[in-house]
C-alpha cells in the first residue's frame, strides 16, 4: 500500500505546481499501500513511494531485484551479448545531463534525479540508479567496463538511467553503462555515500528474472552521457542555531527532529529554539468533487477552501482514502505522514507555493456497514455525514523523493471548521 501513496502524492505536488488540475484526467499512477499501480487523478503528491520510497523509487523491476543470487549465475555468453551491442548503430552524439547532488539509499540501491528531467517527457521524472548487487558499497574507484560490468545481469557496480518514470513504476527507456568510472569517496554507518560518476550509457532492454536480467542494447537506440556526476548521500544533522545554542525542535536537515520536539499541541518557533502555541487560520472545506479513479479501493476527493488562503490562485485540498479491511474505526491523524497515511489530507496553496499536511484530528469510520451501509459506499465512492473533529493541517515541506511531509518551523497552520464530510454522486 505504501508504494501507491508515495507516488500518488508525488503527482499531487507535480500536478499542482504545473497547474494541471483536471477533474476528468486519468493517468496510470501509483505508493498505494497495496503495491498496485494506480490512477491517482490530478491532485496527488508520490508518492510518494515505497515513490517509495520504500521505498518505491518509481523504477521498474530491473532496479529492485538486484541481489547477488539474481546476477551471479549468468553465463559468459550472456555478458558478451550485452557488451558487444549486437545490431546497434552507435549514435553520433549522446545526450549529456547532470544529476541532482542529493542521492538516496533505498533497500540496496541508490537513487537520484536527473536535472530538469532532460530526457523524454520533461513532466516525468528521469532517474539515475547506482547499485552494488553483491556487496555493501565500499570506498574506491570502479571501472564500469570491467568484464563483469559489461552487462546488467552480471554487474557488480551497476549504473542505470531510467527515462520518464511514471508513478506505476513504468519507464519509457532504460540505459546501461558502456564506459566510465564510479568513485565512492565515503560511506557512512547508514550506507550513505558521497562520490562521483562519469559514464556513457546506451538504451537497452532488460530481461525479467526468468531471463536472468540480461541487458540487450536496442538497435539504433539512444545514448546518454553523465556530464555532472557529483552526488552526496551522507547527511550531517544541523541542530545548532546561528548563535551556537542548541535547537530544541524542528527538522535537523536529515529527516529527523532536533531535541525532544514540541509534541502535538505546540508548534516549533521559526528559530527552532522554543515551543509556542499554534495560531491557525480557520478555514472551511467547500463541497467535495470526486476525482475519477480506475483502481479499486482508492478514492480521492478534491475541494477548495473558504476563505482562500493563497494570493494568486485557488487553494486545493485533496482527501485520499485507501479503503481496506478494518476501516470501521475512528482514525487518529496524529503521527501520520505521506508515506503511511490511510486517510490523507493535503492542501496546496498558490499551486504549490506552500503545502499543508494533517497534524491532528480524527475521522470517524466507526459505524457498522450493516447498520448504515451508506456512510461510505465503496462502489459509488459516496460519503454520508462522516464525522470529523479537531482537524489541523500545518505548513510542511514535501520531500517527493521520500514522500515525507516535514513541518516548517514557524510555519502557518490551518484549522478545519467542518464537523462532517459529505459527497454524493
Amino acid at each position: 500500500m505504501k508504494k501507491f501513496l508515495a507516488a500518488s502524492l508525488l503527482i499531487f505536488a507535480m500536478c499542482l505546481i504545473a497547474s494541471c488540475v483536471s477533474e476528468d484526467e486519468e493517468t496510470d499512477e501509483t505508493n498505494n499501500q497495496s503495491d498496485t499501480s494506480a490512477d491517482t487523478g490530478n491532485v496527488d503528491t508520490e508518492s510518494q513511494t515505497d515513490t517509495g520510497s520504500e521505498t518505491d523509487t518509481g523504477s521498474s523491476d530491473t532496479t529492485s531485484d538486484t541481489d547477488s543470487s539474481d546476477t551471479t549465475d549468468s553465463s559468459t555468453d550472456t555478458t558478451d551479448t550485452g557488451s558487444e551491442n549486437p545490431g546497434q548503430t552507435t549514435p553520433d552524439s549522446c545526450i549529456g545531463f547532470s544529476i541532482d547532488s542529493k542521492i538516496k539509499f533505498y533497500s540496496g540501491i541508490y537513487v537520484t534525479k536527473i536535472t530538469d528531467n532532460l530526457l523524454g517527457d520533461h513532466s516525468l521524472q528521469d532517474q539515475l540508479i547506482i547499485s552494488f548487487p553483491e556487496k555493501i558499497a565500499e570506498a574506491g574507484t570502479y571501472d564500469l567496463t570491467s568484464t563483469s560490468n559489461k552487462n546488467y545481469s552480471t554487474c557488480t557496480e551497476c549504473v542505470l538511467v531510467l527515462e520518464d518514470v511514471n508513478t506505476s513504476g513504468q519507464v519509457t527507456r532504460e540505459y546501461f553503462q558502456t564506459s566510465g568510472t564510479l568513485t565512492i569517496e565515503e560511506v557512512d554507518d547508514s550506507y550513505g555515500i558521497n562520490g562521483t560518476v562519469s559514464a556513457t550509457l546506451v538504451e537497452v532492454t532488460i530481461a525479467d528474472e526468468d531471463g536472468g536480467y540480461l541487458s540487450t542494447p536496442v538497435t539504433n537506440g539512444k545514448c546518454v552521457e553523465i556530464e555532472g556526476g557529483n552526488f552526496e548521500g551522507i547527511c550531517v544533522p544541523n541542530c545548532k542555531a546561528e548563535d551556537g545554542t542548541d535547537k530544541i525542535c524542528g527538522d535537523d536537515g536529515c529527516g529527523h527532529e532536533c531535541g525532544e520536539g514540541c509534541g502535538t499541541d505546540l508548534a516549533c518557533s521559526a528559530d527552532q529554539k522554543e515551543c509556542v502555541p499554534y495560531e491557525c487560520e480557520k478555514v472551511t472545506i467547500n463541497p467535495f468533487e470526486r476525482v475519477k479513479m480506475t483502481v479499486p479501493s482508492y478514492y480521492e476527493f478534491q475541494s477548495t477552501l473558504t476563505p482562500n488562503i493563497g494570493e494568486s490562485a485557488t487553494d486545493l485540498l485533496s482527501f485520499q482514502i485507501y479503503y481496506g479491511e478494518k476501516m470501521n474505526k475512528v482514525w487518529d491523524l496524529a503521527g501520520t505522514n505521506l508515506n503511511n497515511c490511510q486517510l490523507c489530507l493535503l492542501v496546496a496553496e498558490d499551486q504549490g507555493k506552500r503545502f499543508y499536511f494533517q497534524q491532528k484530528g480524527t475521522i470517524d469510520f466507526s459505524r457498522e456497514p450493516d447498520k448504515d451501509s451508506n456512510f461510505f459506499n465503496p462502489t459509488e465512492g459516496t460519503m454520508n455525514n462522516i464525522a470529523v473533529q479537531g482537524l489541523r493541517l500545518i505548513e510542511s515541506k514535501i520531500d517527493t523523493f521520500d514522500n515525507i511531509a516535514t513541518p516548517v518551523p514557524g510555519g502557518k497552520c490551518l484549522e478545519i471548521t467542518n464537523t462532517v464530510f459529505n459527497y454524493t454522486n
